[in-house]
């Protein structure tokens, strides 16, 4: 019993992002009599994954997120998002390995639809396997001391399933961002 807060932490996205207080989401406050808890399934039920960073791909990509000078723009691979433009191919049941940059000094947060993927590093330091996930973090310029040039994550994306076929987008999961361009439409051809 009692009343709870879920909050976010302060975070600062570079020097030429944006900074923001920690805030409450939520308040909960919880009453009565509690519940007997739920059983987690047995995680042996599942089957293993498979580390997708040891695999063999059959295509390599670089994609760069950037922005203009103002910070009002924003854009994959120097271009502004076009709803009626293709702007990557890939191949159903296949493997592709990307380096996606973050060539600005402001913090972008990579998010693909219809899939997952593999991180296998960030800024050249290897990522222990944790699973697959569909968003990324990608570091700004000049964020790590240690790392020069752009920010870069390097991901393994799954095109294997079937179901993904057709038009899908990939993007910057800032809604400021997405919103004034740092999209990019992605084909999944059979």
């Amino acid at each position: 019993k009692g009343t709870y807060q879920f909050r976010t932490l302060p975070f600062n996205t570079g020097p030429v992002g944006d900074s923001y207080d920690g805030a409450t989401l939520a308040t909960v406050e919880s009453r009565g009599k509690a519940v007997d808890p739920i059983p987690l399934p047995d995680p042996s039920q599942f089957p293993p994954l498979e580390n997708l960073c040891n695999q063999p791909v059959d295509e390599e990509r670089t994609i760069v997120f950037s922005e203009s000078e103002d910070g009002n723009t924003f854009f994959i691979d120097g271009k502004e998002f076009d709803p009626d433009r293709v702007d990557t191919t890939v191949s159903v049941g296949t493997l592709e390995r990307w380096r996606v940059l973050n060539a600005s000094e402001e913090l972008h947060v990579f998010h693909i639809h219809q899939t997952d993927f593999q991180v296998c590093s960030i800024n050249g330091v290897s990522q222990p396997f944790v699973g697959y996930q569909d968003t990324v973090n990608l570091p700004y310029e000049g964020q790590d001391p240690d790392f020069e040039g752009p920010g870069e994550v390097e991901i393994v994306i799954n095109f294997r399933d079937p179901i993904i076929e057709g038009k899908f987008v990939y993007h910057c999961h800032i809604g400021e961002h997405e919103d004034n361009g740092m999209m990019a439409v992605i084909e999944a051809v059979d």
